[in-house]
């Protein structure tokens, strides 16, 4: 079952966020749970913001965060996802989450969806699923020297 997340579900995407963390970014970034607890509370009360949970059984096994907001450019409304994680062992009922973000995002407004891609892997999916490639971003971490 998808559903929108409600505060109780804050700890469970917390650690999906810090799983997230790990094996997409792979320690690029520090583990700081409570700046992820205060995202994700404020993406379930946001007026333009929602995270949708992968719920079942075993509990919620996945969630996408969006929000909504002008271009920066253009003032179009425009969707964008802040994290899109599922437990490896549900990883094909993700997609089941993505469309579900889909359709947030047309009823409030949006004109577009934009989603990040980490790896190859995610990005093969994407297109598969009628995304296109708009730019690429890139990091370069500065360590203390």
């Amino acid at each position: 079952m998808i559903r929108a997340a409600v505060l109780e579900d804050v700890p469970r995407l917390v650690e999906l966020g810090r799983a997230l963390l790990q094996t997409a970014y792979g320690g690029v970034f520090s583990d700081a749970p409570d700046i992820l607890a205060g995202l994700m509370t404020g993406l379930v009360t946001g007026d333009q913001s929602t995270v949708l949970v992968l719920d079942g059984d075993a509990g919620v096994m996945g969630a996408i965060g969006l929000i909504a907001q002008p271009h920066f450019a253009s003032g179009d409304l425009m969707a964008a996802e802040i994290f899109w994680y599922v437990d490896p062992l549900k990883r094909g009922a993700g997609v089941r989450l993505l469309r579900e973000a889909e359709r947030w995002a047309r009823a409030h407004g949006a004109l577009a969806l934009q989603m990040v891609a980490p790896n190859a892997r995610v990005a093969t999916l994407y297109e598969r699923l009628g995304y296109a490639l708009m730019e690429r971003s890139y990091l370069r971490r500065f360590d203390a020297a």
